[in-house]
C-alpha cells in the first residue's frame, strides 16, 4: 500500500500566474489579432485594455506579442497606464519562466510614485513571485506591507487578490485560522463586487484553505463555485486549477470516475493555455488515482517523466511522493532492489522539502518580529509627539517632562536592544540548527550534499582530485534493541566525535542518514583516503567498552570523482560500494568501480 509522506499543495504560480514554456505554441486567436490591429490606430489606453484581456484569456505567447506591439507607444502612456503595462510585463515574464526578471520589473516599479491600487497589485504580485522564487523573507515583506494599508472600496479588486493570496500563504505555513479569516474576507469582498473573476479567484483559493484544513465538504463547495465563476470570467488557468483540485478531492472520497473526468478536462484546458506546471501536477494526481485503483503500469508511465521536472522546480514534496509511488510499483513488480533505491531517494527529497518548510516559517517569524519592532517604534514616536504637546502647554513642567522622556526613551531603546540581541541570537541558533545535526554536531543531510555539490564543481574546474566516503555503523539497530535508544544516541555521539577528530576541520563531514555518515575529501589520492578511513577505524576500535561491552565498527564505500561526473552519480557509486561492504561481511572498506564509458547518468 502506498505510504504518502508529503502534504500535497499546488505550486503558488497556479493561483495567479499560469504556466511555463514547455507546451507547443498555440496559434494566436484571429479575433484578438484583428482587435489588436484596430486598437493600434486608437489611443494607448484602448490597446492596453486588449492586452489585459489577452493576459487572462490567452496564452502567454499571445500576450507577449501584444506587449511588444504596444511597447513603442509606451511614451504616450500616463502614469496609470505605465504602471498597468509594467505589471502585465512582470506577470508575462514570470509565466515564461523568468521569475527574477518579473521581480526586477516590480522592484523598479515600487520606486515610482504609484496610485495606491497599483501599489497594492504590485505588492500582491511581488509576494506571489517571491514565493515562487523561494525568497520567503521578501514574500512575507511584500505581503505584510500590502496588508498594512487601510481598506477603501476604491481598491476593492486589489484587496480581493491580496487577501486571497494571504489566505493561501498562511495556509502553507500552517496558520490555518488566520488563513480562513483572510480567505473569508476576500470572498466577502468578491461577493460585494459581483465580478466573476474576483469570485473565481477568491473561491478557488478559499477551496485550497478548506482542503488544507481537511474540511472536504466546504472545499468541494468552494471549488465548484470557482468552476462556475471562472467559466463565466473565461479565465482558463484558475478555472482548470480549481477543476483538478476538485478532482483530487473526489479521488480522496473514492469517486474515481468523476475525478478522472475532471483530470482529463483540466489537462485539455491547461494545454491550450500553455500551463505546463499545472499539467505535471494533474499527472501526479492521476498517478495517485491509478495507484488506488491498482493501475500500477499506468501510474508508472505517468510518474517517470515527472521526476526530473519536479527536481528542477524544487517541488521536493511532490518529488518524494512520486518516488514512493514508484517504490510501491517496483515492489508490485517484485523488483525489491529498485523499491529500496526509490525509498532512499524519497527520504532525501523529504529532507529537502522539510528544509524549505523551515526556511519559510523562519522567514515569517523574522517578518513578524520586524513588524512588531516597527509598531514599537511608531508607539515611541507617538509618545514623543504627545510629550511635545504637553511641553508647549505647560512650560513650567518642561524640564521635568524632558528628563522623563529621555529616561523613557533610553529605557525603551535598552529594552528594544535587548530584544533585538535575543532575536539575533535565536536566529543564529535556528540557522545553525538548520545546518547541523543536533546529536553529532556534524552537517546534516541537506547541508552536506549542497556543500559537496559545490566542491565537486570546484574540483572539476581545477581538475583536482576529490573523494566521497559513505560509512554506516554496523548492526546499529541491535544497539538500540539491546540497550535502548539513549545508548544508541551515545554511540552516534562517540562516532561523530571520532569523525571530527580524525578528519579535522578541512574535511566536509556530515550525518546523512540515521546511522550513515558522509566524508568529502579534496586533493587526496585513493591511498591517502584509505589511510584516513583506516585511522578512523582504529579510533572506533579504541571505543570498545566505552559505551557497551560490544565493539563499534563501520562499513565504508569510497568513490573517487571522475571527469565530468555529477555529485548524484558520485554518491550513487559510493552508496553501491558501501552496500558491497555490508554484503561482504561488514567492518571493511570497498572501493567504487569506475563508471562505464557512455553509461547514463543518475535517474
Amino acid at each position: 500500500m502506498l505510504v504518502v509522506i508529503c502534504l500535497a499543495v499546488y505550486p503558488l504560480a497556479a493561483a495567479a500566474l499560469g504556466g511555463l514554456d514547455s507546451v507547443p505554441e498555440q496559434p494566436v486567436d484571429r479575433q484578438f489579432g484583428q482587435q489588436v490591429d484596430q486598437a493600434e490606430t486608437d489611443d494607448f489606453g484602448s490597446l492596453l485594455e486588449l492586452v489585459e484581456t489577452l493576459n487572462v484569456r490567452a496564452s502567454w505567447r499571445e500576450t507577449r506579442a501584444a506587449l511588444e506591439r504596444a511597447r513603442p507607444r509606451l511614451d504616450q502612456a500616463n502614469s496609470s497606464e505605465y504602471a498597468r503595462f509594467r505589471i502585465l510585463e512582470a506577470r508575462n515574464l514570470t509565466i515564461s519562466g523568468d521569475v527574477a526578471g518579473g521581480l526586477a520589473v516590480l522592484e523598479a516599479l515600487l520606486q515610482k510614485n504609484l496610485e495606491r491600487r497599483h501599489e497594492l497589485r504590485v505588492l500582491e504580485l511581488g509576494a506571489n513571485l517571491a514565493m515562487i522564487d523561494r525568497d520567503y523573507a521578501r514574500a512575507f515583506t511584500f505581503l505584510n506591507q500590502g496588508l498594512k494599508f487601510e481598506f477603501t472600496r476604491r481598491e476593492r479588486d486589489q484587496w480581493i487578490g491580496l487577501l486571497s493570496l494571504a489566505a493561501y500563504t498562511y495556509a502553507r505555513v500552517g496558520r490555518l485560522e488566520r488563513a480562513l479569516d483572510y480567505g473569508g474576507r476576500a470572498l466577502e469582498l468578491a461577493v460585494q463586487s459581483g465580478q466573476a473573476r474576483d469570485l473565481c479567484l477568491a473561491s478557488q483559493r478559499l477551496g485550497f484553505v478548506y482542503k488544507t484544513r481537511n474540511e472536504p465538504v466546504a472545499a468541494e463547495a468552494q471549488y465548484r463555485n470557482a468552476l462556475d465563476y471562472c467559466d463565466t470570467a473565461q479565465d482558463p488557468i484558475i478555472g482548470n486549477v480549481a477543476r483538478y483540485g476538485l478532482g483530487d478531492l473526489l479521488r480522496e472520497a473514492g469517486l474515481f470516475e468523476q475525478a478522472e473526468r475532471l483530470f482529463i478536462e483540466s489537462i485539455e484546458g491547461l494545454e491550450a493555455s500553455g500551463y505546463a506546471t499545472g499539467i505535471d501536477e494533474v499527472h501526479l494526481y492521476q498517478a495517485r488515482l491509478q495507484t488506488q485503483r491498482g493501475g500500477f503500469e499506468r501510474a508508472g508511465a505517468l510518474l517517470e517523466p515527472l521526476l526530473a521536472r519536479f527536481a528542477e522546480q524544487k517541488n521536493w514534496d511532490y518529488h518524494a511522493e512520486a518516488l514512493l509511488m514508484l517504490s510501491d510499483i517496483a515492489a508490485w513488480r517484485n523488483d525489491h532492489s529498485q523499491a529500496h533505491q526509490m525509498i532512499r531517494r524519497a527520504m532525501a527529497s523529504r529532507e529537502k522539502y522539510l528544509a524549505v518548510e523551515r526556511a519559510m516559517r523562519l522567514a515569517l517569524a523574522e517578518v513578524e518580529f520586524d513588524t512588531r519592532f516597527t509598531e514599537q517604534e511608531n508607539a515611541l514616536l507617538r509618545e514623543q509627539a504627545a510629550v511635545a504637546v504637553l511641553q508647549q502647554q505647560t512650560r513650567r513642567e518642561q524640564a521635568r517632562l524632558r528628563l522623563a522622556l529621555y529616561a523613557l526613551g533610553l529605557f525603551v531603546l535598552l529594552v528594544l536592544g535587548f530584544l533585538l540581541a535575543v532575536t539575533l541570537r535565536q536566529r543564529r541558533h535556528f540557522q545553525r540548527q538548520s545546518w547541523f545535526d543536533g546529536l553529532t554536531q556534524l552537517r546534516n543531510h541537506t547541508q552536506f550534499f549542497e556543500i559537496a555539490a559545490g566542491q565537486v564543481e570546484q574540483a572539476h574546474a581545477q581538475t583536482s582530485r576529490l573523494a566521497l566516503v559513505l560509512g554506516d555503523i554496523d548492526f546499529f539497530k541491535q544497539f538500540n534493541d539491546r540497550h535502548g535508544h539513549p545508548v544508541g544516541d551515545e554511540v552516534l555521539r562517540r562516532v561523530g566525535a571520532c569523525l571530527r577528530k580524525d578528519f579535522g576541520s578541512d574535511a566536509l563531514v556530515g550525518r546523512v542518514g540515521g546511522e550513515e555518515f558522509g566524508i568529502c575529501l579534496g586533493s587526496m589520492a585513493l591511498m591517502e583516503v584509505e589511510a584516513m578511513v583506516n585511522r578512523l577505524r582504529d579510533s572506533l576500535a579504541a571505543l570498545n567498552g566505552a559505551v557497551t561491552n560490544e565493539g563499534i565498527t563501520m562499513s565504508f564505500g569510497i568513490a573517487m570523482l571522475e571527469p565530468g561526473e555529477a555529485v548524484d552519480e558520485l554518491r550513487r557509486r559510493a552508496d553501491v560500494a558501501l552496500y558491497q561492504a555490508k554484503r561482504g561481511g561488514r567492518d571493511r572498506i570497498e572501493i567504487a568501480t569506475r563508471p562505464q564509458a557512455g553509461a547514463a547518468g543518475p535517474a
